[in-house]
């Protein structure tokens, strides 16, 4: 079965198994600030004097299976359960609940034995069918942290769409039950986002020296895979919050613009628009909770759509599966390759297979495609932003050969509000020059029309050529002061101001918390000093937070992060490392699909595993464009350990394994 796809419009725990005697907690202790860093090499790389590592890697795939008895093993989920009985820093007063899954409103029927994903991600845990659907609250680490905010309980719960569209009373007492965003420690507001933006976000070009910007992009196409946040819209279905009527409205949390901004100012801009996320209403726990409109797993639902009804859709009209599509044209690109790539598949096994029926060659063509898809993810992409210590800590590296993992249905699964809301924005890494059409990114915002013009391999080959920037706390002018810029207009927003917005109206919790989360208690930051004490960031960030907030725990997460000491091997600090490393593990072995796994009804044979390992993100750009060179891991600069090669030369998954007799 085809996919028809309008590239251009859019018409629609980590667990732990060591058998010995330690407690639970022991067992799964990660503390990545169990030692000093060393001096640092520069403003945000340093190396951890606790990490050895060898030479070269060869990968952790000894092609053997662990067996987990449940007799034998605690299946207790340490990040979860553990983890968060430690609560936030000890002068906090904040000691956060566990975990309470909110019970579905009708039972879901599972079948075992089904060999495919479900459209909207029910069922993956049989004991849990709501784990990881779309249309799910989020996970969190801490509670929601607003103004009136205190210990509560947790929720995971579905959000019922339909109550939103057609009962407007309802809403507008939703929008009323819930105070204003977190202020500071001392009783103030907190800084002003665009204010931050302005002092700590400052615009430089500091590209890496080996990550080209497919990286980045290829990273933004995961994060739109595995969540989607619905926000609140006015009334009367415009889209000024700005405006004056409308600055006041329950659904706007504007940004506030200085009269002297360096930038705004020569336009008369004072204000920057934005709507809130939708709450999500289900579960009764007086905390505002958001939803996310994808499934948690990496399953293409950006292509495929995330429930039964998109899907139908999708297979005979034109449409895609993210609303974000379109929202510049290089992520465009990469999801029409995915599926350019589907239907690429379904047209050799249709001729390898003419007995199957239609939906049997969709669904075998879309299980192929997402297998490769997460290959890609965790053989090309983790590695390069986490490095050796986080990929072997969480048990991150793919099995080598036919190697195979197993399911572990004890596995908290899903997507954290943290992960998505801050630790996986890294937007800092969005370079300027797309290295095609003589563009810049900004060129690229709403810009289908580009690939109308025949355009998507010279952008795809164009990004695999000009470096990503690093992630710190620089950005490029195009999306701090011409983010989504119209035509009309000769400015845009600024994605800086909007993140740390963001992470207020999802009530994530203060910098420091997750600094205590990710060292297993032993760091507990009370000072700004403190964080130079522990070698996290650098006494010059240091006084740059000083500078801009009042206390130390007033710090917004997504600030602090983009501040750390880069860990050795990786390309962001401990902090977000660990909680990137800490979802990926969930979303591996907590997804009963994950083509890895062995022993399930979806799993592939051991040949197929071995073959679909044999794929990469240039075998794709050779499959699905007029590309006929390229380098061998197109998410890293060409180099000598990195040359450009034929097409011809770079393998590629043997479907005839596929063949039925």
């Amino acid at each position: 079965m085809k996919l028809w796809f309008s590239a251009c419009i859019v018409i629609i725990g980590f667990s732990c198994f060591e058998a010995d005697n330690r407690s639970s907690k022991q067992k799964c202790k990660t503390n990545v600030y169990a030692k000093k860093f060393r001096e640092e090499s520069s403003e945000n790389e340093v190396d951890l004097d606790y990490m050895s590592f060898p030479d070269t890697y060869s990968g952790s795939g000894s092609g053997e299976i662990p067996v987990f008895d449940q007799d034998e093993y605690d299946y207790q989920d340490c990040n979860i359960h553990d983890k968060m009985i430690l609560g936030g820093p000890s002068n906090s007063g904040y000691n956060p609940n566990g975990f309470t899954d909110c019970q579905p409103s009708q039972p879901i029927e599972c079948d075992p034995n089904y060999r495919y994903r479900t459209m909207n991600g029910t069922c993956n845990n049989l004991l849990h069918p709501l784990w990881g659907a779309a249309n799910q609250c989020f996970r969190r680490y801490y509670q929601a942290h607003y103004t009136d905010s205190g210990p509560g309980q947790n929720a995971s719960c579905t959000f019922k769409r339909e109550q939103t569209e057609l009962n407007d009373s309802l809403v507008e007492t939703i929008r009323a039950r819930f105070d204003d965003f977190r202020k500071s420690v001392t009783g103030a507001a907190l800084p002003q986002p665009r204010q931050l933006s302005l002092n700590i976000f400052q615009n430089r070009h500091r590209p890496t020296e080996d990550l080209s910007f497919m990286f980045t992009i290829y990273g933004q196409t995961v994060a739109h895979d595995i969540s989607l946040s619905d926000f609140d819209n006015l009334p009367d279905a415009s889209d000024q919050c700005c405006a004056q009527e409308n600055e006041n409205d329950p659904a706007c949390i504007n940004i506030q613009v200085s009269a002297d901004d360096p930038f705004y100012s020569q336009f008369g801009v004072t204000c920057l628009n934005m709507f809130r996320t939708l709450a999500c209403t289900a579960c009764n726990t007086n905390k505002r909770q958001q939803m996310t409109g994808q499934t948690a797993a990496m399953d293409a639902s950006i292509v495929y759509g995330p429930d039964d009804n998109v899907a139908r859709e999708l297979r005979t009209n034109d449409g895609t599966g993210d609303p974000r599509v379109n929202q510049h044209a290089a992520l465009t690109s990469v999801q029409t390759l995915f599926l350019r790539e589907h239907n690429r598949l379904a047209e050799e096994l249709k001729q390898l297979n003419p007995n199957w029926d239609d939906e049997r060659l969709y669904q075998e063509a879309r299980r192929i495609n997402i297998a490769q898809i997460q290959y890609i993810n965790y053989e090309e992409y983790l590695p390069n932003l986490l490095g050796q210590y986080y990929m072997s800590e969480f048990d991150l590296w793919v099995q080598r050969g036919s190697g195979g993992t197993r399911y572990n249905p004890f596995v908290e699964y899903g997507v954290w509000n943290e992960f998505s809301t801050v630790a996986f924005r890294l937007h800092s890494m969005i370079a300027t020059n797309v290295g095609a059409l003589n563009l810049q990114f900004r060129n690229l915002y709403s810009n289908p029309a580009l690939l109308w013009q025949g355009h998507l391999g010279e952008i795809l080959n164009g990004v695999c050529t000009v470096p990503s920037e690093k992630y710190d706390r620089y950005d490029v002018y195009d999306i701090t002061d011409f983010l989504f810029q119209r035509s009309e207009t000769p400015y845009g927003s600024d994605l800086a101001s909007l993140d740390i917005q963001r992470g207020r109206d999802h009530g994530i919790a203060p910098y420091v918390y997750y600094i205590y989360y990710c060292s297993d208690g032993d760091v507990n930051i009370q000072s700004f000093d403190d964080l130079v004490y522990n070698r996290i960031i650098s006494q010059d960030n240091a006084a740059l937070l000083k500078r801009n907030y009042e206390n130390v725990q007033d710090v917004d997460l997504y600030v602090g992060l983009q501040l750390e000491y880069h860990s050795r091997g990786a390309k962001v600090g401990p902090t977000a490392a660990c909680m990137i490393a800490r979802e990926f593990y969930s979303l591996k072995y907590g997804d009963r699909f994950y083509f890895e796994h062995t022993g399930e009804a979806g799993s592939f044979t051991a040949a197929q595993r071995a073959s679909i390992k044999q794929t990469s993100l240039s075998r794709l750009l050779c499959d699905n464009t007029y590309i006929s060179k390229v380098q061998v891991n197109s998410m890293l600069l060409s180099s000598k350990s990195n040359p450009e090669v034929s097409c011809n030369d770079i393998p590629r998954v043997d479907l005839s394994l596929w063949k039925e007799s």
